[in-house]
């Protein structure tokens, strides 16, 4: 505790010493960029509410961080509810599991090659989902829908970034996807606290239930965004 005191102190020393030199170097046009950089930000918005493909991307992605976050959160309390698991044990098997998630990483630009983009964008991002469903098994078939859920959500997560990229313009990509990331990225902190207050009210059962089903029904939807228009590899 008392080292982690040392460097969060150290940290902010940093940061302070870095604020302050940015500060001093920017400040003559500080007053210029202000409002150059409202205009940005309430224009980045709204192309992105104009923009159905993205805007479903979004909440799609939304939506897995946020279910995916309240499973990473609670997982360890389930191994040792329901299978009766040592915690030393469960936090060793969640870090096998995350290989998952490595893998998944690593598929997208295979299967591309192999069957098309527009295969691979819909139906076997659907189909590496559906097993997630056994989440809800109070069984050692647990691990199998955790590990295929960390390897769907990256192979997802390949794909979403790819047709983010083929669709905002190079020139405001980094306006763009930073105000996408604050959306994306806003819910986790959210779903951590979700989780703790669901326990409250829903077995863990019950909420891995709900976040099979979100979860499978995001993927299902994903498969809208190529309908309307053909996206080339």
């Amino acid at each position: 505790l008392l080292v982690m005191v040392i460097l969060q102190f150290l940290n902010f020393i940093i940061y302070v010493s870095i604020k302050y030199r940015i500060n001093g170097s920017f400040s003559k046009n500080k007053e210029k960029n202000h409002y150059k950089n409202k205009s940005t930000n309430r224009n980045s918005f709204l192309f992105l509410i104009n923009n159905k493909q993205l805007l479903l991307i979004v909440i799609i992605t939304m939506g897995i961080n946020f279910f995916m976050t309240m499973l990473t959160n609670t997982i360890v309390l389930y191994m040792m509810r329901y299978l009766n698991l040592q915690s030393y044990i469960a936090g060793g098997i969640i870090s096998i599991l995350s290989f998952g998630a490595i893998i998944g990483s690593i598929l997208p630009q295979i299967l591309i090659n192999k069957i098309g983009f527009q295969k691979a964008i819909g139906l076997v991002n659907l189909l590496l989902s559906i097993p997630f469903i056994l989440l809800i098994s109070k069984s050692y078939l647990f691990f199998i829908g955790v590990f295929l859920g960390y390897l769907s959500r990256s192979f997802g997560s390949v794909l979403r970034t790819t047709i983010q990229y083929k669709i905002v313009p190079e020139n405001v990509r980094g306006h763009i996807n930073s105000t996408i990331y604050l959306f994306t990225w806003g819910t986790i902190p959210i779903a951590g606290y979700t989780a703790s207050l669901l326990l409250e009210l829903l077995s863990l059962h019950e909420i891995y239930i709900l976040i099979s089903l979100i979860y499978i029904i995001s993927n299902s939807l994903f498969m809208i965004n190529f309908r309307s228009e053909k996206l080339s590899h």
